[in-house]
């Protein structure tokens, strides 16, 4: 019998440091580090009621709360998380299942990854 093998896609999940250093010129680094907390706890939000809203077999909601969520990505400044959010929303629209299931599982892992490298502001600010 053969083996089966577990197949795992490492996506890096990049930064724009340029707009995060504009951030914390302009608010200092107190300052920005509350807001880049305030956008992962949208973005941590935004992915809990999206996922809610999948489930629920709620195809405009998800859209919207994908729109939401590319908005609160390109703050921070996570262009990966930001066009994922923006393919899922265009996947809807044109009504291909298919693509959306694959954009919606990629922009889970995208946004977990985020979440979990980013619990402290500091982290991506510093």
């Amino acid at each position: 019998m053969s083996e089966i093998a577990e197949l795992v896609h490492e996506e890096p999940l990049t930064l724009d440091r340029g707009r995060l250093a504009a951030l914390t010129a302009d608010l200092g680094v107190e300052e920005a580090g509350l807001v880049v907390a305030a956008r992962l706890d949208a973005v941590a939000a935004t992915l809990s009621t999206l996922e809610r809203h999948d489930r629920r077999g709620e195809p405009g909601a998800v859209r919207r709360d994908a729109r939401r969520l590319r908005a609160a990505a390109r703050l921070l400044g996570v262009t990966a998380l930001a066009r994922v959010a923006g393919d899922l929303d265009m996947a809807g629209a044109r009504g291909d299942m298919v693509a959306f299931a694959a954009i919606r599982a990629r922009l889970f892992r995208l946004g977990g990854r985020l979440l979990a490298t980013g619990r402290d502001a500091a982290d991506l600010i510093g």
